[in-house]
């Protein structure tokens, strides 16, 4: 059922298998989008959805409780007052309650089959973190960001991960790989000092002994 989390965490949630979190500051129209192409059967109800308001200033909560309204399956609402998107993303991580926690961005449209081959990736052990491919949706708009590659490729334990082999906007780490390297760091991010927190997390997971993975069919 839906579920406001306006200070705290969700709690567990035993059937929940993932939760997809999504940051957005004062870009309602833009968010709008993104949750409307979740409408169309790209999760399936063992997900969840939670939506981190970043301290927005314009209608991001009722394009939210629009949502909320509109679906059946878990969609947990917090709020972030403090702008930045590793904050944001790490209120949305204590928020949610899947065994693994994905990331999308505002702007970005899941496609179908998202979801079952990012859950079936984990089923290797020995896997960290992921991250899949970030085509291109608008052709008027700087291809930057994306990552159309169509052969896998691997992020090895230990070793160094170059800025761009993991992109924020598809991107999924195991619960216990997030927590054990204390989420991501408030220095880096969108509203921070740097950016590449993407590759920052990744980089300290590596480091902690953890196997990342391109995986072009998430």
């Amino acid at each position: 059922s839906p579920t406001v989390v306006p200070d705290g965490g969700s709690g567990a949630q035993p059937n929940v298998v993932a939760s997809l979190v999504i940051c957005s500051r004062d870009r309602c129209d833009v968010l709008a989008r993104c949750l409307s192409a979740l409408e169309t059967g790209s999760l399936p109800p063992e997900w969840e959805v939670v939506i981190v308001n970043n301290g927005s200033r314009d209608h991001t909560v009722d394009v939210i409780e629009e949502f909320r309204a509109r679906v059946s399956f878990r969609v947990i609402s917090v709020n972030e007052p403090l702008p930045g998107l590793s904050r944001a993303r790490n209120r949305g991580m204590a928020a949610s309650s899947g065994r693994i926690i994905a990331f999308t961005d505002d702007d970005c449209y899941v496609t179908p089959g998202y979801a079952a081959h990012l859950v079936a990736a984990f089923d290797e052990p020995r896997l960290g973190y992921l991250t899949g491919k970030v085509q291109q949706y608008d052709p008027r708009f700087a291809r930057t960001a994306i990552n159309e590659r169509s052969e896998p490729y691997e992020l090895r334990p230990y070793g160094y991960v170059r800025t761009g082999r993991v992109l924020g906007a598809n991107m999924a780490f195991r619960r216990e790989v997030l927590e054990a390297i204390g989420g991501f760091d408030l220095e880096f991010g969108s509203g921070a000092r740097f950016p590449a927190e993407d590759c920052d997390a990744a980089a300290r997971a590596s480091a902690a002994g953890w196997a990342g993975r391109y995986v072009p069919e998430v």
